[in-house]
């Protein structure tokens, strides 16, 4: 019944409508299929065909299972933007894959220096100068271009902070069963469990030991 009330009142709206533009409108009835016998035969045949569809039957899913399936579909489409997008690409070489958990320090100050670097968005002087807020690329050691590499591998003012992060570095190298020395690079300090040759605790102490790093710098990155 409220259907046919709303119907009705569409209806009276629609032809109140077309009397303001001067437009005549007639209401007529017209009688159903009964009786008649073309009208009865093309019913028929519309019909048919859906007498012909086989039933379907329906399976319920848990809202566990329902919540499983749906993050599968989002993770997989979200992957997909990752690996075709052109933006931070530096940051993809070192996390390819999305979802997975990146481990902070517990220090407000690192913990932000560490997002930067991942993201290759820092005040060191390379960025700085890309932005054109510094005036030279130059390291303040002028031992050259102070870019991540630099400031964790060849920088001279933090020699004495090197000094404990590359054998920690070599000890995780070492116990994951590699040979010969590490092979030096910013994934490897930054994000060692992308490169599928440590093991989780081993990965966490290649982070500490970077983390550390940072801290005894003393450089807000």
């Amino acid at each position: 019944m409220h259907h046919f009330h709303v119907t009705m009142s569409r209806i009276r709206f629609a032809a109140l409508a077309l009397s303001d533009l001067n437009v005549v409108t007639v209401m007529a009835w017209i009688p159903g299929h009964s009786g008649i016998a073309w009208n009865e035969e093309a019913d028929s045949m519309a019909k048919s065909p859906l007498q012909k569809v086989p039933s379907m039957s329906y399976n319920v899913i848990t809202f566990t299972t329902c919540k499983s399936l749906i993050s599968k579909q989002v993770t997989t489409t979200w992957q997909q933007h990752w690996d075709r997008s052109v933006c931070a690409r530096t940051t993809y070489e070192m996390v390819p894959s999305v979802g997975s958990k990146i481990i902070f320090p517990k220090n407000r100050c690192i913990a932000i220096s560490y997002a930067r670097l991942l993201l290759n968005d820092t005040t060191l002087r390379a960025h700085q100068y890309h932005m054109r807020l510094a005036e030279t690329k130059v390291c303040k050691c002028n031992q050259g271009v102070e870019d991540i590499y630099h400031f964790f591998f060849q920088c001279t003012c933090y020699k004495d902070a090197r000094k404990q992060l590359l054998p920690s570095v070599q000890k995780s190298w070492a116990d994951a069963g590699c040979k010969g020395s590490s092979h030096w690079s910013v994934t490897l300090l930054l994000a060692p469990s992308y490169l599928g040759v440590f093991s989780s605790e081993q990965s966490h102490d290649i982070l500490f030991a970077t983390f550390d790093y940072i801290r005894q710098t003393g450089h807000r990155i």
